[in-house]
């Protein structure tokens, strides 16, 4: 979709068309917005009077060179996430809405007001923004032995970011930070590191890692307290023989337990990762794995495999304890672990993986677990890939009346950018199935899009007949108001879709909106 501006033509037509109008166009920039949020950009303009005359009236919006929407003698959407509120424009408001604002959205748009023949136009910055997490993954530490203490900053945008570690409120000199590293939604993850010989004295204290970065109103600071041990002495060995008189005692239980304990681990079993077989894309899904007669030092660890690439999500213990570091995007793929005890020292692990789904990075995925004790022996696994990705389809109803219903009403419902590719369409008046045409095309990004046109004869629309649409696994009603050629979404439920009614001029209006 490259973005040539209005066309000379175009101009020319306006100022042949229109007298001399006076155009004052302002913007509001930079604008600022969370990744996954919507956008707001504000283009306002204001004429020698209101409201404004629509025939002599053109609107552009482009960003780095692509045209993404225009008004002109009725709006045209090139970008499926840009929109623009229609009804205001008459009042002066040209003020653009981006959807769901990914990295890739950061940069210049320019918005065009032509209000013939005064031409204006005004740039607007955006730039998109993901706060940071923080993670420690260690806090234990030994008296008198060198420890490192690291700090992961993950999830954030843009790259710039400043990560420091203090103890009591003192910066500790000596601080390590590692090259920022790209998730696959364009966010980066940071390490920052700090050298320390601990001492008793350091018990009390409080360590922290604070992190600055444009996403915060101020500094984000996680708090711990080093859990310090000392190195093992003779009075440990003192305590060893003292204990040995309870070895006789103890000596049978154990041999007791040992025998139960090998018992059951000759039933130890993996179960089937259980989970939905339908996902929605955007929409948290959890899968399960569960395993029976483990000892409780094992390491839980899922995977994820996709184009036959393996990629470790992260591992824990048999607590819930990290191993790893997530290596995923940690917002997309979390999991939590958890034991059930049982004698001997065993118990059930359960492990939970939420996801939440992308089309183009999970569809096809396999997710697999893997068990094994803490040093990677004796490993097993199970995966989970009989699940089918879906995408809702977003609806658009567009209704044209020509030559006043003497011809009926022409329907043009469209479904775009859902998947997968069957979406049966079904179309109802008076109990009779209405026939209609319906084309199907394959979009860039992977999902699909279609348009159904039906055609209601004279009879149906003057008796305000209920015109009833199936799309998929859900339905949709609209009946005619009463002496109007307006129409109206009757019987809606809470799980329905929002469906977008608008009204064509012409049978050549029924087509759907371009991308």
């Amino acid at each position: 979709m490259g973005a040539k501006g209005p066309s000379p033509f175009l101009a020319v037509f306006l100022c042949v068309c229109s007298v001399c109008a006076e155009l004052k166009i302002s913007v509001i920039s930079p604008v600022t917005a969370t990744l996954g949020s919507d956008a707001f950009l504000e283009c306002t303009f204001i004429v020698d009077k209101f409201p404004v005359d629509l025939k002599y009236l053109a609107i552009f919006w482009s960003f780095n060179g692509k045209e993404l929407l225009r008004f002109v003698h009725g709006l045209k959407v090139l970008e499926p996430r840009a929109s623009i509120n229609e009804t205001e424009i008459e009042n002066g408001d040209a003020s653009l809405l981006m959807s769901s604002v990914t990295v890739h959205d950061e940069g210049v748009y320019k918005c065009s007001v032509i209000y013939s023949p005064t031409k204006r136009q005004e740039f607007v910055t955006l730039t998109p923004q993901a706060r940071p997490e923080i993670f420690i993954p260690q806090r234990e530490a030994i008296i008198g032995k060198e420890a490192l203490l690291r700090c992961c900053a993950l999830g954030f945008y843009p790259v710039e970011i400043d990560i420091a570690w203090l103890r009591d409120g003192q910066i500790l000199p000596g601080t390590s930070t590692s090259k920022p590293q790209q998730y696959a939604n364009g966010t980066f993850r940071i390490n920052s590191t700090v050298a320390l010989l601990p001492a008793y004295s350091d018990a009390h204290l409080i360590f922290s890692c604070r992190v600055q970065h444009a996403s915060l109103p101020g500094p984000l600071q996680e708090d711990i307290q080093l859990l310090l041990e000392e190195e093992k002495n003779t009075w440990i060995v003192i305590m060893a023989f003292s204990a040995s008189l309870l070895v006789a005692v103890i000596l049978v239980a154990l041999v007791v337990c040992f025998l139960f304990r090998r018992q059951l681990s000759r039933k130890r079993t993996l179960d089937d990762i259980s989970g939905p077989q339908t996902w929605m894309e955007n929409e948290v899904v959890e899968v399960t794995c569960k395993g029976h007669n483990y000892p409780r030092d094992i390491r839980m660890e899922w995977q994820k495999v996709h184009k036959g690439q393996v990629m470790e999500i992260s591992a824990q213990d048999h607590s819930g304890h990290q191993l790893t570091e997530p290596l995923l995007d940690p917002a997309r793929y979390r999991f939590q672990t958890s034991r059930t005890d049982q004698c001997c020292s065993l118990a059930t692990i359960t492990s939970t993986l939420s996801i939440t789904p992308l089309l183009q990075e999970d569809n096809g995925a396999v997710f697999r677990c893997v068990i094994s004790m803490i040093d990677g022996s004796q490993r097993e696994e199970k995966e989970f890939k009989d699940f089918t990705l879906c995408v809702r389809p977003k609806l658009q109803m567009k209704i044209t009346t020509p030559e006043g219903w003497v011809r009926g009403t022409n329907m043009a419902l469209t479904a775009a950018n859902f998947y997968p590719r069957d979406l049966p369409i079904k179309w109802m008046a008076w109990d009779e199935e209405l026939s209609h045409r319906t084309v199907p095309k394959a979009e860039a990004d992977g999902t699909f899009s279609l348009t159904s046109t039906c055609t209601l004869n004279l009879r149906q629309v003057h008796d305000c007949c209920p015109v009833k649409v199936t799309v998929g696994t859900f339905s949709l009603t609209l009946q005619r108001e009463n002496e109007s050629t307006r129409w109206r979404q009757t019987e809606r439920k809470d799980s329905d879709p929002d469906i977008d009614i608008s009204y064509a001029d012409s049978l050549q209006d029924m087509q759907a909106p371009s991308k």
